[in-house]
């Protein structure tokens, strides 16, 4: 049997007893160097028979969430932690410091590796009908429930990298149409004139890129069409972005996310209505900082027109700075923490992105299979 116990009686355990526990990224995280951790009971049962004693610090043994335990551990406790980052303020700073270490952990879902969950999700159940929808600036904590998973932004939290990153390179079309998905639709704001939706929807012809006005002509195509052959559809829809960079007035926060989870579900029920097998995955390019989460004593830096949360060419990254962001390579881009921005937001501005915050840096991730 595995007991479930909050953050701090897991701990207080944890100082009288070696324990057992599912492999959890953010509770090794929480805990640092305050424990011994290993990775399996093998692991454990080496080292304590080794000749070299173990440190006298508080162990943690981790297993696989599916692995039965031999009879050898049976002494010890098992449990499982309820700790819940997203609900941890000490959080904030734990993810600057162990930014790259939770990308590479298991067990992480990651934004640049989304092309390869949808291409093995569609691999595994065998669709029909493949649908494939980013909304532009939404956050984990936007979408509260038990339906979407946390996804970290593992790059800068702006939108050219973050779309780029979730269709992948090569294109998840282009790896859907090696896998029978001849036909593809795509759905955009934007034509081929933009340069970024060019990009978005490389290999989709005039006729499969069609420019909508709103997500409702995204619902009255799906109600419209026959659709019998594999068809990948692909959908960027409006999030929160467009409301916090130039706005007059304060933006009806609550009013857009329940328009966007509106939009989910109903797209959801016209899939289920055509009555074809289908997967359906919704996420998003990064999360938004709202003005009103921004630490009372944050300092803010420069001034004039530029991005308030990332700098683009790491020698212009003050001295002072290098320690408390973080460095993507890959964007060419550094991030800053929660409590430093580049500049103060201006009237219009009702939030930010850019920098690594769990509000910024993780997005949901949304599997429906039918």
């Amino acid at each position: 049997m595995t007991y479930r116990l909050s953050f701090d009686d897991f701990a207080s355990l944890l100082q009288k007893t070696p324990v057992i526990t599912p492999w959890n990224p953010w509770l090794k995280v929480k805990l640092g160097k305050r424990v011994i951790t290993f990775s399996s009971p093998s692991e454990f049962w080496l080292a304590v028979n080794r000749l070299q004693p173990i440190a006298d610090k508080p162990t943690l043994i981790f297993i696989d969430q599916n692995e039965t335990m031999a009879g050898n551990y049976a002494f010890l406790p098992k449990v499982q932690c309820t700790y819940d980052p997203f609900r941890d303020p000490e959080f904030e700073s734990l993810l600057v410091q162990h930014f790259h270490e939770l990308c590479s952990m298991p067990g992480v879902f990651k934004q640049s590796k989304v092309p390869d969950y949808f291409v093995e999700a569609v691999e595994s159940s065998q669709p029909v009908i493949a649908v494939f929808m980013v909304v532009d600036g939404l956050s984990f904590t936007d979408l509260p429930g038990d339906s979407a998973l946390p996804c970290l932004v593992d790059g800068v939290s702006v939108t050219p990298e973050g779309m780029r990153r979730l269709v992948g390179n090569p294109h998840v079309a282009e790896r859907l149409f090696m896998r029978g998905f001849w036909n593809r639709v795509g759905f955009s704001y934007w034509d081929r004139h933009n340069e970024l939706a060019d990009q978005l929807f490389y290999t989709f012809t005039e006729g499969q890129l069609k420019k909508v006005e709103g997500f409702d002509q995204v619902l009255e195509w799906f109600d419209m069409e026959q659709l019998k052959e594999r068809t990948y559809v692909q959908i960027i829809r409006a999030g929160l972005d467009g409301y916090v960079h130039n706005h007059r007035d304060r933006p009806p926060k609550e009013h857009f996310l329940h328009a966007i989870k509106k939009d989910i579900a109903n797209l959801v029920d016209q899939l289920r209505k055509i009555a074809l097998p289908f997967v359906l995955f919704v996420t998003a390019d990064h999360g938004i900082l709202w003005s009103y989460n921004i630490p009372g004593e944050a300092v803010f830096l420069d001034a004039g027109a530029v991005p308030v949360r990332y700098y683009r060419e790491k020698e212009n990254i003050p001295e002072s700075l290098r320690q408390l962001g973080v460095w993507h390579p890959r964007d060419n881009a550094f991030s800053l923490p929660v409590s430093h921005y580049r500049r103060r937001l201006k009237s219009t501005e009702w939030g930010c992105h850019g920098g690594v915050s769990v509000a910024e840096s993780f997005v949901p991730l949304l599997r429906v299979f039918g």
